[in-house]
């Protein structure tokens, strides 16, 4: 009996954890649409929708981890976004934000040269975006009866 209830506890135990957490917040013109999963929740994915603003959307990753308290944005523990590139001149690149989990919303951003070097490029306050407020794709079944679906009939 102990064991089946060890068993039981270490399965909730790990559904709970397993839950994924989103992580939505603006930057200027970007929307940050990110979500936390793994055991424990340290893992971040998702992509930066640039609809608002010139470019493409970027897909992001990275994990969170501790930050100094006196490396911009000040604050720790940091979800760190890495969106890499490819940059000039055949050179890899890649941006980093840092944005807290919890708190006021402020962030840092970085570039790294892929050679070691990571230099502050900007910091600042964003916006926090809930949840329930990004667009989702719409799931519903297209309707294909035949009065929506064009005739291909007389095309040779």
């Amino acid at each position: 009996m102990k064991k089946l209830l060890l068993i039981a506890l270490l399965t909730l135990g790990t559904v709970a954890f397993a839950a994924p957490v989103p992580v939505h917040f603006n930057i200027g013109c970007a929307n940050f649409l990110g979500t936390r999963s793994g055991t424990p929740k340290k893992f971040l994915f998702g992509i930066v929708d640039r609809s608002a603003c010139p470019g493409i959307n970027v897909a992001m990753g990275g994990f969170q981890h501790g930050n100094p308290l006196t490396i911009p944005p000040n604050v720790s523990p940091v979800d760190d976004f890495n969106l890499p590139f490819f940059g000039l001149y055949g050179l890899d690149y890649a941006y980093d934000y840092l944005v807290p989990e919890k708190g006021a919303c402020v962030f840092a951003s970085y570039i790294s040269n892929g050679y070691g070097g990571l230099y502050l490029l900007n910091s600042g306050a964003c916006t926090r975006i809930a949840d329930s407020a990004v667009p989702r794709p719409n799931k519903a079944k297209p309707n294909l009866d035949s009065k929506t679906i064009p005739s291909l009939t007389g095309i040779r």
